[in-house]
C-alpha cells in the first residue's frame, strides 16, 4: 500500500504548523487534516502539485511503500525505492549543534552546491 509521508516531511522543511501550511496553499481544513493522518484516501493531482513546489519536493518525497504479501519479495522492483519512510529532521540536528559544527556544515553544504551547479 502506498503512504503519505508528509507530516515528517513538512516538519523537516521547518514548518512549524503544517495544517496551516497546507490551509495557506488553500487546501481546506477537511483535506489538510486527512492528509496529515494519512486517512485521505484520494489526493487531487493539485494538490501534490501545490505541496511540491511549495515544499521544494517531488511526488516521491511525499509518499513510501509498505508492500503486502509477496510484492515485499520482489527486490529487483523499483517501488523498492519508496521503501523507506525515513525523513531526516535537519533542522532539530542542527539546533543541538555547537556552533563551529554549523560553520562546518555550512561549509559543506557550499561544496555539494557548487558540485551541483557545475554538473548543470
Amino acid at each position: 500500500m502506498i503512504k503519505l509521508k508528509l507530516k515528517p516531511l513538512l516538519q523537516a522543511r521547518g514548518i512549524k504548523n503544517p495544517h496551516t501550511w497546507l490551509k495557506g496553499l488553500g487546501i481546506t481544513h477537511n483535506i489538510a487534516q486527512k492528509l496529515l493522518s494519512n486517512k485521505q484516501q484520494k489526493i487531487d493531482r493539485k494538490h501534490i502539485e501545490l505541496i511540491c513546489l511549495h515544499a521544494y519536493c517531488t511526488p516521491n518525497d511525499l509518499f513510501f511503500w509498505q508492500p503486502d504479501g509477496k510484492a515485499a519479495d520482489i527486490t529487483n522492483h523499483p517501488m523498492q525505492q519508496l521503501r523507506n519512510p525515513t525523513v531526516v529532521n535537519l533542522i532539530a540536528k542542527i539546533k543541538e549543534m555547537p556552533l563551529d559544527k554549523m560553520n562546518e556544515l555550512y561549509q559543506q553544504m557550499e561544496e555539494i552546491e557548487k558540485k551541483q551547479n557545475r554538473k548543470s
